[in-house]
């Protein structure tokens, strides 16, 4: 699989993309380019154009790098490899960095305002409350897992201090 491809399933190109690849390298190196495939059949010419789709399917969502090598064809007609690493020749897109959008300082303080005041309405939470609660069902004589007792202990100080208590 090419560096173009995902990881996933390869994705071919549509047959039209591929159809409008032949008709331009045909127009452009004509019997040089067809010539390749004389005495092909019309099911073995489909065989190749969806060979060229898969080759190319790393480029289904990079029209812009098919144009660029369709723009810069070289002197003699590529096969599928050579038209790939065309494609690969590619500039890579420049995105544009929007602007900031303006913001109205009361709104945000407003807004700010809302999220403190929810933030301060919610409980405190105890990250060791899993740790308490284990202990106290094994005060109570509950049957707990040798591991589910060490992690207690460990977690609550008891045994072992670890590095992050």
């Amino acid at each position: 699989m090419n560096e173009q491809q995902s990881s996933k399933s390869p994705r071919a190109l549509p047959m039209p993309w591929v159809e409008k690849i032949f008709e331009k390298l045909s127009m452009t190196y004509g019997r040089e380019f067809l010539a390749r495939w004389d005495g092909f059949k019309e099911e073995a010419m489909l065989e190749v154009k969806q060979d060229w789709g898969m080759e190319l399917g790393g480029f289904f969502d990079q029209p812009d790098a098919i144009s660029h090598a369709l723009a810069h064809l070289p002197a003699k007609a590529p096969n599928v490899i050579e038209f790939r690493q065309l494609c690969r020749s590619a500039p890579k897109p420049q995105f544009k960095h929007l602007p900031r959008p303006a913001q109205d300082p009361q709104k945000v303080a407003e807004v700010m305002g809302v999220v403190k005041s929810k933030l301060t309405k919610l409980p405190a939470l105890d990250p060791k409350d899993w740790a308490r609660k284990l202990k106290a069902r094994h005060e109570k004589g509950e049957k707990l897992a040798p591991h589910q007792i060490t992690a207690y202990r460990q977690a609550l100080g008891f045994e072992g201090r670890q590095s992050w208590q």
